[in-house]
């Protein structure tokens, strides 16, 4: 009979590195056993600050995931080229201001702001555990 190992896995703790936890792992700690997690949060409301999301640098709008044909206005997710109506390459442009996404102006950066309550700073929270 084999004796069950109570200790956790170090792929366990990369179950933290996904939502709603959303931690960044940092291992090992001065080559120990201990592993640091890190994640932004808001200062203000402490929920999680995304660095996955954003918005547009020139008005501050959140980024939707959506690209627009220049042509004739209709609005497509994110992985459709072309527009159904007229086959033009749908182009990722903001929605409030109409600047367009290019490869040497890039229009869409990293959030600013919490996404729950606007607020724009942040700080860190972290954790440490052993293993």
């Amino acid at each position: 009979m084999r004796k069950e190992n109570k200790k956790p896995k170090i792929v366990d703790f990369f179950k933290e590195t996904i939502r709603p936890n959303n931690w960044e792992i940092y291992l090992p700690i001065e080559n120990s056993n201990r592993i640091l997690f890190l994640r932004p949060i808001c200062s203000k409301c402490k929920k999680q600050w995304s660095v996955d999301r954003k918005e547009c640098f020139y008005c501050k709008t959140k980024y939707f995931r959506v690209k627009q044909c220049p042509n004739c206005k209709s609005i497509y997710p994110e992985n459709v080229p072309k527009c159904a109506n007229d086959g033009t390459k749908n182009l990722k442009v903001c929605l409030n201001c109409g600047r367009e996404d290019k490869e040497r102006e890039v229009v869409f950066v990293p959030i600013t702001f919490c996404w729950f309550c606007g607020n724009r700073k942040n700080k860190f929270e972290y954790k440490i555990i052993s293993y």
